[in-house]
């Protein structure tokens, strides 16, 4: 199993992101789905070396994650269509559209309650969303 993280020593970029918001759209289940959702969130921001902070006033962006899932009949089975949005704000300049927006989207069998979905379909919307954060090289 591969095992991800980050050390104290890899969070150098001193940009702080709180993440106001996490909304779970899903028939049971939600809350646990949230919770998750934001741990896993903070993993992922802190392994791109920035901080997670829960004070906003030491944050240079503000986060919020949405994740929806549906089911659907296709034929004889059940389908799910199941949506992850990453939203980042410039702290400073909220009346402005978002700085960047990631989304991963997947139609099958997956679900958000799915520790091994959940983290890959929020690592392809959260991570290219952090790389804009990032000096150009």
């Amino acid at each position: 199993m591969k095992q991800r993280g980050v050390s104290n020593g890899e969070t150098a970029k001193a940009v702080g992101i709180v993440i106001d918001a996490i909304q779970v759209d899903k028939v049971l289940g939600a809350g646990s789905i949230e919770t998750e959702m934001r741990r896993i969130a903070e993993m992922l921001i802190l392994e791109k070396g920035f901080y997670v902070t829960g004070d906003a006033d030491s944050a240079s962006f503000h986060l919020k994650l949405v994740g929806v899932e549906r089911e659907f009949l296709q034929g004889w089975q059940n389908r799910r269509s199941v949506s992850i949005e990453a939203w980042l704000w410039d702290i400073h300049d909220t009346a402005k559209p978002p700085f960047a927006v990631g989304r991963s989207v997947t139609v099958g069998n997956g679900s958000l309650s799915s520790s091994l979905e959940l983290e890959r379909m929020l690592r392809k919307a959260l991570l290219p969303v952090l790389q804009q954060i990032l000096p150009a090289k």
